[in-house]
């Protein structure tokens, strides 16, 4: 019974779910800011209210993704 215990703790995690879905909404929220930063370039017209609705979309969906996905959330003491 210890051994098997003993191999659980030893066991490497390595790539969960959870850190594939942070690594995504790392992505959206990248894409959200190079969306604005192309769009702004290339047209030169940093006042648009569709490309807003884009770019907020985008950082909204990769923040509020990131903090639920987060390995380590705020506030939360790693377990022991």
């Amino acid at each position: 019974m210890a051994e098997k215990e003993a191999v659980k703790k030893t066991k490497s995690p390595g790539v969960t779910a959870t850190d594939v879905a942070f690594l995504l909404f790392a992505v959206v929220l990248v894409l959200g800011v190079a969306f604005y930063l192309w769009w702004g370039i290339s047209y030169n017209d940093w006042l648009d209210n569709g490309v807003y609705a884009v770019t907020i979309t985008l950082l909204g969906f990769g923040i509020a993704g990131m903090l639920v996905t987060a390995p380590h959330p705020p506030g939360v003491e790693a377990a022991a």
